[in-house]
């Protein structure tokens, strides 16, 4: 994203070069425009990690209070789990040891 503003700038340095000063004031519009672009995708890309840090933050906050709440019921889950886990690699092995 940075390489692409310095491109933009440049190309919009040699443009003012070429043209002299009656292009300063469509040069002026045009990197007031780009950083207006710019701050809004910078705004935007904040509110979305900021979005998903809270939705991270629920989803923890909602699995401690389940846990807290229905501590069995989290221990058999974890044991499904683990069961499913083994079943899956235990497989993928044929039934047989590494020779570790």
């Amino acid at each position: 994203m940075q390489k692409d503003l310095d491109k933009r700038i440049d190309a919009i340095r040699s443009e003012l070069k070429t043209k002299g000063p009656d292009a300063a004031e469509s040069i002026e519009r045009s990197l007031s425009e780009m950083r207006t672009g710019f701050g809004d995708r910078l705004s935007d890309m904040r509110d979305s990690i900021d979005n998903a840090h809270e939705t991270f933050d629920d989803a923890v906050e909602t699995g401690r209070t389940t846990i807290q709440e229905r501590p069995l019921m989290a221990v058999g889950a974890a044991v499904a789990v683990g069961l499913l886990v083994g079943l899956i690699f235990g497989r993928r092995n044929g039934g047989r040891k590494s020779d570790d």
